[in-house]
């Protein structure tokens, strides 16, 4: 005869949210001009900053070369580090502000050692 197993369940404390958000980004947007080296380097060698952030991230690197996908990478850094925000903060960032927003995530994936 085959022993019968239990279900095993797994339970949260009660109001423990594990997907909590509960960082801030370590630089902020605006504030890209504090790092000169990466200004002059997102401002003058834009593609290759993005290649160096894609790789970082473990992205597949051939999706550096399509527009869109930088808005999925703010969100995957910011969701990998637990940073508050939202999937419309990262869109506008992206899309308002671009040079800032590459500064801020090559700046987040250096703070965090990647």
């Amino acid at each position: 005869m085959f022993p019968t197993l239990s279900p095993v369940v797994v339970q949260t404390k009660p109001g423990d949210d594990v997907w909590k958000f509960e960082n801030w980004w370590t630089q902020q947007l605006h504030h890209c001009c504090e790092d000169i080296g990466s200004c002059c380097l997102v401002c003058w060698c834009c593609p290759c900053t993005m290649y160096k952030i894609y790789d970082r991230a473990d992205e597949d690197l051939l999706t550096c070369c399509w527009p869109m996908t930088l808005w999925p990478l703010r969100t995957k850094i910011r969701t990998l580090f637990r940073i508050r925000g939202s999937v419309c903060s990262d869109c506008l960032a992206v899309y308002c502000c671009p040079c800032c927003a590459l500064i801020q995530m090559r700046r987040e994936l250096k703070q965090q050692g990647l």
